[in-house]
């Protein structure tokens, strides 16, 4: 009986926004991957943001991976000192 009830909500929320889609679909003028009511000003951005969106995984791996680095280099360098200090 649960598993009707929350399918029933499911369903209902899903012809809810299939509604609502239908109803106000004429506000929508185009969607982003359409280029023929972008204007020139529109496309370069659009252009930017997936550059953005494909880079950002390398930007952040290339991160961690120089501060791990200055990390490791700046942990040898205090080890070096501790020695010669030492000795």
């Amino acid at each position: 009986m649960f598993r009707r009830q929350s399918l029933t909500g499911i369903s209902r929320s899903v012809c809810g926004a299939l509604a609502i889609t239908l109803l106000w679909s004429s506000l929508a003028h185009a969607c982003p991957a359409c280029f023929a009511a972008s204007s020139g000003r529109g496309l370069h951005a659009y252009y930017l943001s997936t550059l953005l969106l494909t880079a950002m995984p390398f930007v952040m791996i290339g991160m961690i991976g120089a501060v791990a680095y200055v990390a490791k280099r700046s942990t040898a360098r205090r080890t070096a000192s501790t020695n010669q200090q030492g000795a």
